[in-house]
Parts: C-alpha cells; sequence; structure tokens
C-alpha cells in the first residue's frame, strides 16, 4: 500500500498544489488513495468538457451548505476564460424546468453522431447538454431525461456524464463531514477569487450571503436562510442517493475481491456486462471474460498488486454480453484496517472503447499524413511571418534534407538557416514577394536559385497559400526543386537560340542566292545580247563588286606561249588601278599552277601590296575548250573570306565569261 506521501506527492505532481479537499484523509492512506482514485477516474480523466465539468461542479455546489466547491470551481471557470458576470448569471440562474428539458433534448437528438465522439467544443450543445445534467442531478423523476440522454450520448459518454454527478454527490458529503475545509488555502481561490471579484462586484454580495448561510447552517439555523427553491431541491438531492449508487455502477462496473484478490461475492454489475455467471466469476473466473491475447499479462499484473498491496491499473479488452471485445480501463484499490492489514480489494473497470477507437483513427491519421509529407515531391511547411521580423517555421517536413541540405530542427529553430541559402543576386526577389503577399493576403510564388550547404546550385520554386489561425497569418506551402526543369528550360532556349540563327542564316543565304542568280541572269543576258567581248568583260568586273561588296575585281587573259597573264578589265568602288597589267605566271607558281589545272585559290597576302595593303584574295580561272584562258581576281579586306555560295558564283560568272 502507498503512503499517505506518496498519494500528496503523485496529486501535486498531476495538480500543481494538493487541494484542501484531500487534506482530512491524509491520516488515512486508504481513504486518501479511494478518494484520489475516484477523483482521476470520474473528475480529472472524465473526457468531457473540461468548462462543463467545472460549470456543473460550481452549480451543483452551490444546493449545498459547504462554500467551497461554489467559490474553488467558479475561480476555475475565471481561469478557463469564462467572463465574471457569467459566472454569477450562472450560478444565479434558476433550475430548468420540464418543458426547457423537452426543448433541449429535441436540439440534442439531433446531434447524437456529434455528442458520441465530441471531437471539439460546440458551447451551444454543451449549455443544452448542461441544463439537462442540471435536471438528473436535482429533480425527484428524472428517469425520462435519464433514459434520453443515455441514448442520445451513447454508453460511454452518458456513463462519463452519470459518474461525474455521483463524484460531485459524494465529494459534497465528504466536505459536509469536515466544515473545516475552507476555499481560502486553495490555490484556485488564491490565485483567481480577487480578480473574479474585482471584475464582478455582484459576486462579492454573493458569496458573502453564501457565507452567512453556512454560518447559519453550523449554528443549526440552515433552512430558515435557504430560498424556497433549495428547500425543494435539497431533499430530492438527499432523497436520490440510492438512485447515484445505481449510476456510478452504471457509469464504472465496480467489483470487489477479499483480502487475497478472490471473487467470493457476487458482481451484478460484472455478470450483466459478461453475461457471465455468479458461479464463474467466482474465484479467478471472472478473468475469462479477458482477452486471451490480454489474460496473461492482467492475470501477473492483478497477482502483483494483491502481493505487493498496491494499486492495481491495466488496459485491457473484456468480452462483453453480445460476444464483441471492448477496450476497459480497471483500477483497483485495497482497503485497510486500522492495523494495516488488507481487508478487501475495491475497484471498477471503465469503458474506454472511444477513446481507443478514437486513438487508433488518430494513429492511422498520423500514419497517412507521414506518409504523405514523405511521397510528396518538395518541403512541406508552415510559415509565420511577423512584424518584427522574427518570422518563424512552424512546420517544416523531413524533404528539408533533400532540398535544402538543413535537418527539419534546424529551420524550424532558425528560420534565417533557409533565407541564408538564398543566391545573392534572388535575394532581393524573394524578400519583395513574400512582402506583397503578406501585405496583401495572397498565395505567394517564387522562383530563384540556393547555394546549399555543400555549394551547389540549385533552382527551387516556392509556393503557399495564407489562412487565418490563432497565432497570425500562416503559410502553407511547398518548396520543389526546379533544377532539372530550368536546365531544361535553358537548353531548349539556346536551341531556340541556335534555330533562329540557323534560319537567319539561311535566310541571309537564300536572299544572297537569289541575289547571285540576279546576277547571273544580267551576265548571261549581256553575253546574249553582245557579242562585244569588252563590254561582257567589264560588266561582270562590275557587277562582282557591286554584287559582293568587294573593294576590287579584274579579269585577265593567258598567253600561254609567253607564259604571261594580262590585266583587260578591272573595277574597284575607290578608283585604285593595278599598276603591274602583265605578269609571269612562273613568277607564282603557287598560284597560277592550281589556275591552270581549273582551280580557284583563295589566300591573304603575307607581304602588303604597295597598292592596296594586306588584303584578302579570290582567284578563280575562266575555263574554255583549250584549257584556262585567264581568271578572274577579287580583292577585299584581310577579314574577309568567301563562303562557296559566292565561290560558286564566281565560278558560274567565269563560265560565262568563257562562253
Amino acid at each position: 500500500m502507498r503512503t499517505s506521501q506518496q498519494i500528496v506527492a503523485q496529486i501535486e505532481a498531476l495538480l500543481g498544489f494538493l487541494p484542501p479537499f484531500f487534506v482530512p484523509a491524509q491520516q488515512n492512506p486508504a481513504v486518501l488513495e479511494n478518494l484520489w482514485q475516484q477523483t482521476l477516474s470520474a473528475y480529472i480523466d472524465n473526457p468531457l468538457p473540461a468548462l462543463l465539468k467545472e460549470k456543473l461542479w460550481a452549480y451543483l455546489s452551490h444546493y449545498y451548505a459547504i462554500d467551497y466547491g461554489t467559490i474553488c470551481h467558479s475561480c476555475t471557470l475565471y481561469s478557463l476564460g469564462m467572463k465574471a458576470s457569467e459566472v454569477l448569471d450562472l450560478l444565479k440562474s434558476p433550475p430548468p424546468t420540464q418543458a426547457e428539458i423537452n426543448r433541449h433534448l429535441t436540439k440534442l437528438a439531433k446531434q447524437t453522431e456529434y455528442l458520441k465522439t465530441w471531437q471539439e467544443a460546440n458551447p451551444e450543445l454543451e449549455k443544452c447538454l448542461l441544463k439537462c445534467s442540471i435536471f438528473i442531478a436535482i429533480e425527484r423523476s428524472p428517469e425520462y431525461c435519464s433514459q434520453q440522454l443515455r441514448q442520445i450520448l451513447g454508453e460511454v459518454n452518458y456513463q462519463h456524464l452519470v459518474a461525474l454527478i455521483a463524484y460531485i454527490k459524494t465529494c459534497h458529503k465528504w466536505m459536509k463531514a469536515y466544515p473545516e475545509v475552507t476555499y481560502e488555502a486553495d490555490k484556485r481561490a488564491i490565485d483567481y477569487l480577487d480578480p473574479l471579484l474585482k471584475d464582478e462586484p455582484g459576486l462579492v454580495e454573493y458569496f458573502h450571503n453564501y457565507q452567512k448561510r453556512v454560518s447559519e447552517h453550523h449554528n443549526g439555523a440552515l433552512q430558515k436562510a435557504q430560498t424556497n427553491e433549495y428547500k425543494l431541491v435539497e431533499p430530492a438531492l438527499f432523497e436520490s442517493e440510492a438512485r447515484y449508487r445505481s449510476l456510478v455502477q452504471i457509469a464504472q462496473v465496480v467489483w470487489t475481491t477479499n483480502a487475497e484478490g478472490l471473487v467470493v461475492n457476487d458482481l451484478p454489475a460484472w455478470r450483466l456486462l459478461t453475461g457471465q455467471s455468479q458461479e464463474a466469476i467466482q474465484g479467478w473466473g471472472w478473468l475469462d471474460a479477458i482477452h486471451p491475447d490480454d489474460r496473461p499479462e492482467t492475470a501477473r499484473q492483478w497477482a502483483r498488486a494483491v502481493t505487493t498491496k498496491e494499486i492495481y491499473q491495466i488496459k485491457h479488452r473484456v468480452r462483453v454480453v453480445d460476444g464483441s471485445y471492448r477496450f476497459f480501463l480497471a483500477r483497483g484499490a485495497p482497503v485497510f484496517d486500522r492495523e494495516g492489514k488488507v481487508l478487501e480489494w475495491v475497484g471498477a473497470h471503465i469503458d474506454i472503447s472511444s477513446r481507443q477507437q478514437a486513438q487508433q483513427v488518430l494513429h492511422q491519421s498520423q500514419t497517412k499524413f507521414q506518409q504523405l509529407m514523405a511521397n510528396l515531391p518538395g518541403m512541406v511547411y508552415c510559415y509565420l511571418p511577423c512584424e518584427n521580423g522574427s518570422d518563424r517555421f512552424i512546420f517544416v517536413n523531413s524533404a528539408s534534407r533533400e532540398l535544402l541540405e538543413l535537418e527539419p530542427e534546424i529551420v524550424l529553430q532558425d528560420a534565417s538557416s533557409l533565407f541564408r541559402l538564398i543566391h545573392p543576386d534572388d535575394l532581393a526577389s524573394f524578400h519583395q514577394s513574400i512582402a506583397v503577399a503578406v501585405q496583401n493576403f495572397l498565395p505567394w510564388q517564387w522562383e530563384g536559385r540556393i547555394i546549399t550547404p555543400s555549394g551547389q546550385l540549385k533552382w527551387i520554386q516556392g509556393s503557399s497559400r495564407p489562412q487565418l489561425a490563432a497565432e497570425g497569418d500562416i503559410w502553407d506551402g511547398l518548396l520543389i526543386d526546379i533544377t532539372e526543369r530550368k536546365m531544361a528550360e535553358e537548353a531548349l532556349h539556346q536551341l531556340t537560340l541556335k534555330l533562329e540563327s540557323l534560319v537567319a542564316e539561311r535566310t541571309a543565304q537564300l536572299q544572297q542566292a537569289l541575289e547571285f542568280e540576279a546576277t547571273l541572269k544580267r551576265i548571261a543576258d549581256k553575253v546574249r545580247d553582245s557579242l562585244d567581248e569588252s563590254q561582257i568583260l567589264q560588266t561582270v568586273v562590275q557587277e562582282l563588286v557591286l554584287v559582293l561588296g568587294v573593294t576590287y575585281c579584274n579579269t585577265a587573259l593567258y598567253n600561254l606561249e609567253e607564259g604571261s597573264s594580262t590585266i583587260c578589265y578591272e573595277y574597284a568602288t575607290s578608283n585604285p588601278q593595278a599598276q603591274v597589267r602583265t605578269i609571269q605566271i612562273a613568277a607564282f607558281p603557287e598560284i597560277y599552277q592550281q589556275m591552270l589545272q581549273g582551280q580557284y585559290c583563295q589566300f591573304c597576302s603575307i607581304i602588303p601590296n604597295p597598292l592596296w595593303g594586306r588584303v584578302a584574295i579570290l582567284a578563280c580561272p575562266i575555263i574554255g575548250d583549250r584549257g584556262t584562258l585567264g581568271d578572274l581576281w577579287l580583292i577585299d579586306l584581310p577579314e574577309r573570306a568567301f563562303n562557296e555560295f559566292e565561290i560558286r558564283l564566281i565560278q558560274q560568272v567565269a563560265n560565262q565569261c568563257a562562253i
């Protein structure tokens, strides 16, 4: 058995203080343990909404002579955010009538699915449930309301509700037995009573009159000080004590064993739950109703508790009367005599199936969420911008490792760890995009470069949408790596430029070819229209200069017997004339050898020409039936290079000249 000091340590660890309510029981560890276990199961671990539990506590307490419950739980309501004026209105409100209860039950009946799961707060439904709970607690014949609530709430939540009502009843009887327990020593009153009274002076008068009634009660005149309503209600509460004991048995399957942990008496609640017979549950027979997978551990824990005389607590599955298994939380405690000898064991089974199912659904949801986060192609985040510049991320998934080379915890601790990765040339556009989105509460889009801690350059795309939240505007978004896409876009851009350049080049070549064709046609027309050799050749050299944009062009005729080449016709843009009219072929074998073989020659002079300087030259032979008759020379700036189209034109012109 635990000592009082051990139990008090647990209470203080869980609540943060020791409520004076427990002080009288410190001299008896068994009683203290009993009170504490009831507090845990019916009040602290009770999954009903906190405001509903506290409102019911405060309201029902003001029907009893002791002001401890009313004042302490009024302070708790104030600490939970309820206005002081609302607390006073609650305490002074009359009990609901049968007509009001009918209306509340009608509203609740429309929300049965919600009330059975109770996943979020609903003030309107909680108000209806509070009224119905009060009605059950203070009316003489609340059977109809109880039956309706049981059907509406479902078995589990209904059990939690009636267990709370029964617990409040028990607590008031305990405080009535120990009137020296006062609210002044309770931390809830110490922290919140003064501001509560300051915010609503009407509570000062209310509590003052309450204390006056308490004083009159201690003097034996309580009934004279109570209102007519209280006179009607108080007997109803006390006369229904037997009914509340049955409510406890419904909410918690209560059981007892002897000191050795063996069932020796009938347990009607257990038989009703499991369908076992009285004979079947005797001794360890009750264990047959436990799920086979949970049975060995249950037996070990129960045997250990009986041996060590310590609190017994375990979660296991119990086969109920319809053959299905439900999850239960089992708690048991030894009852000691004055000498510390175990007299018996008292315990309860609380149905927690809905809680287990909710936890399982939550676990499955979390698993699916984690799988989704892992499979998304990028870093998912929740970003909270702040006006003081202390922007922060409140969620970052594990993809930050691959994308940013940063652990999620690093980004969560310091948002600037991500911002520092942004390429300096893209930082301004990044901050500007965020400022516009935040100021106008608009979706955010941005593309830019980052440099990871390893020095890798990446292109990323960010997008997010804002939503309103209690802590401020939150942007839920995604960062993805678009480096490959950007590289593909750049390659496509370069290819487009190359194609455009190629098209332009081909277009220019086509235009040039058309011009060359026109030039060739004009020369051919000259040949047909005239037999004047001088006119034909003069036209040729002039056309070539103008069409090709060269500086100079001449045509020469060979005298192979003399081994010479004589310039006959020439045309220049700057009117320079060749100084040497006749050239000895043997003087330039590297040029004329190719010409005599019918090949053109393109070169740039190494030694500057006295007349032209350093120039680019194209020499093309004029070939007839008797061999090479002469040549065409074109001269231009030294960086000029004649392309294949130009050379082909010159060769065709040379053929026309040969004609």
